[in-house]
């Protein structure tokens, strides 16, 4: 785990250094005072106890969202995870579908610019084995989420944006629930974002 959060703040300290030189091309694509649209893959690292009993996760999300003046972004964003149990923990799966609402500050002008983003809003985890859990029915339960993170966009010519962010969650699950309380995972993700007007 600390390998990949050395390599997260050494691919983000790139990043801003590449944004830092590059020059002002004036409006973005997703100009300020828009509606958009934004859609991203994602790859999910579990921490703790969760990370002996589960591999890495995969899933997407999906948002719609307004651009204010200053370039902050307020959106509300949803989507799906979902990672299998490890090797000689039997057969199941632990699911979360986020709904969160996301403020996301764009720094500067350029092309190629840094954000930061935070987000709060809940968690509908849920979860199936055989034993895995200590139990062979589906169990479910709804908890507070908080995320934050950094990221990284790129005007493209077609009117859209390319960005690559990392991120942490916090899905604040209960020790009836998890092992791990809160419960914590460093999704990456890449994606597209487009202008709806």
């Amino acid at each position: 785990m600390k390998k990949i959060l050395i390599l997260v703040s050494i691919v983000t300290l790139g990043f801003v250094s590449i944004a830092s030189a590059d020059p002002v091309s004036g409006p973005s694509p997703v100009d300020n005072g828009s509606w958009f649209m934004q859609v991203n893959g994602d790859t999910s690292f579990p921490t703790a106890n969760l990370a002996n009993q589960v591999n890495q996760g995969w899933g997407g999300e999906g948002s719609i969202g307004f651009r204010f003046p200053q370039n902050f972004d307020l959106s509300v964003e949803s989507g799906y995870d979902t990672y299998s149990t490890k090797n000689g923990n039997n057969t199941g799966m632990w699911n979360m579908v986020p709904l969160v609402m996301k403020l996301q500050y764009n720094v500067g002008q350029a092309a190629t610019k840094p954000y930061l983003f935070v987000a709060g809003g809940f968690a509908f985890n849920s979860k199936s084995s055989n034993y895995f859990f200590g139990q062979n029915s589906p169990t479910s339960e709804t908890d507070f989420l908080e995320e934050g993170g950094v990221g990284l966009s790129f005007d493209l010519m077609s009117g859209s944006i390319f960005f690559v962010q990392g991120k942490i969650e916090v899905d604040n699950t209960t020790g009836a629930y998890a092992s791990d309380v809160p419960t914590i995972v460093f999704p990456i993700n890449i994606g597209w974002k487009f202008s709806l007007d």
